[in-house]
């Protein structure tokens, strides 16, 4: 079980990954590595799907959330993407339906919010870094064990998360900015 989980923490490390580098103004040299990142996180994601309920139905909910608000406007996420889906076409994964919803407007909320602090005055500001912070999943993972008594998804974002603040944090070494 441990393995999935540091599956998660690779996948948010290459999908953020990949949002800096659609991101980024300067372009890297090697134009294979923003497709690159995007495969590893689709592979890695769709690995996840095959896997576990609860992983499926948080990064099927992520990538639902995110297409919503029409974030998937790279090419390196949408190969990612593509193969998450291949992966869900093959696994068929059991998923609790009213949790995906929930999840989804949750997914959909952190794009929002983020917008909205993308878009504040004051870059050091209290309520932008909160905007910013995209806790709604978290939050919402965490009402959800209180709820239901499942913290299997709660874990999973956790993982997923922690792989995408650590690509952040890393960002400057990464792509030399």
């Amino acid at each position: 079980m441990i393995l999935l989980y540091i599956i998660a923490v690779v996948c948010g490390f290459f999908a953020k990954l990949a949002d800096n580098l659609a991101d980024s103004a300067k372009k890297p040299k090697k134009k294979w590595i923003a497709p690159f990142a995007g495969a590893l996180y689709g592979f890695a994601a769709g690995y996840l799907v095959f896997s576990s309920a609860e992983f499926a139905t948080v990064l099927i909910a992520m990538a639902l959330g995110t297409l919503i608000a029409g974030k998937i406007d790279a090419r390196q996420h949408q190969i990612a993407l593509a193969i998450m889906l291949a992966a869900i076409l093959l696994a068929m994964p059991k998923i609790f339906f009213p949790a995906l919803l929930f999840f989804v407007g949750l997914a959909l909320l952190d794009e929002l919010l983020n917008d909205i602090a993308d878009k504040a005055k004051g870059a050091k500001s209290l309520p932008k870094k909160l905007l910013g912070a995209r806790l709604s999943m978290e939050i919402g993972a965490a009402a959800f064990w209180i709820a239901a008594g499942n913290y299997g998804y709660l874990l999973a974002i956790i993982a997923f998360d922690f792989g995408y603040w650590l690509s952040e944090k890393l960002k400057k070494r990464i792509l030399f900015n």
